[in-house]
């Protein structure tokens, strides 16, 4: 899907909702685990939010269209895009936090020898 795919490329400080310093500006995971990881988060979003996904990233549906086929209003359409991709985002950075301690953790246990 190209939206998990945008993300496992784009880098952490620039992620919606990202607190990631403006420093980080590499990850810790390779791209194949990034994109396992938003495949298994992509899984676990609520189902509307993963059929917004789906519409705007796979169908290629405006927010108008995906209202009119949701039978909603555009504003719950965006609040439940900008939260998937938010949530998504999280999953990323944090997964990436836990491959940068488990990189780490060798190193500074043996700086305290």
């Amino acid at each position: 899907m190209a939206l998990l795919e945008t993300l496992a490329r784009t880098k952490p400080a620039k992620l919606p909702g990202s607190q990631t310093p403006r420093r980080a500006v590499s990850w810790h995971m390779p791209l194949k685990d990034r994109r396992a990881v938003l495949q298994k988060a992509f899984t676990t979003l609520p189902e509307r939010k993963r059929l917004v996904v789906a519409l705007r990233h796979h169908e290629g549906l405006n927010l108008q269209e995906m209202a009119q086929a949701l039978c909603t209003d555009v504003e719950t359409v965006r609040a439940l895009l900008d939260d998937a991709v938010a949530r998504l985002a999280r999953a990323l950075i944090k997964a990436d936090e836990k491959a940068r301690d488990k990189d780490e953790a060798p190193a500074h246990r043996k700086s305290l020898r």
